[in-house]
């Protein structure tokens, strides 16, 4: 997970494994990390599977996706990808861009700007925060009579 590598083809062990290294890094980088009352997964690539599940659970995550995904991982240009994002949002969305990661064959040091571009725009047009802080704001909604159906 620290190398956005897939981990859906990985066992139960080898994810875990994975996932605790990247939590070890977490925590080393916020020494408050583990009493956080929401700590996010975004499953590399989006590819999740059952055996992902139960460590996930038991360490205390919760799985997001996004629903604004520019393809900044091929797309270089910077207006294009600022353009998508401002064309696609909408209130409670979750966009994803990818931090610049310099290892990489295909860096995305363009997001530097990305980011310089994006987010004063993006300010101007919604209430901008995090993941944790618009679970903590919605509103509760009556569950869904197929949800219920299917928990039965």
């Amino acid at each position: 997970m620290c190398d956005d590598v897939s981990c859906y083809g990985m066992s139960c062990e080898e994810f875990e494994k994975d996932l605790l290294r990247c939590d070890d890094l977490l925590a080393r980088l916020d020494p408050a990390w583990r009493r956080k009352k929401w700590r996010w997964f975004r499953p590399p690539r989006g590819y999740l599977n059952e055996d992902m599940l139960e460590p996930l659970n038991r360490l205390g995550y919760r799985v997001a996706l996004a629903d604004v995904f520019p393809l900044d991982t091929a797309v270089r240009s910077v207006d294009w990808l600022v353009d998508f994002v401002l064309e696609k949002a909408r209130p409670g969305s979750i966009v994803l861009l990818h931090t610049p990661d310099l290892r990489e064959a295909h860096d995305r040091r363009n997001n530097v700007q990305v980011f310089r571009e994006l987010c004063p725009r993006l300010v101007k047009e919604y209430d901008v925060g995090t993941l944790s802080e618009l679970v903590e704001q919605r509103r509760p909604t009556p569950p869904s009579p197929s949800l219920v159906e299917w928990d039965k």
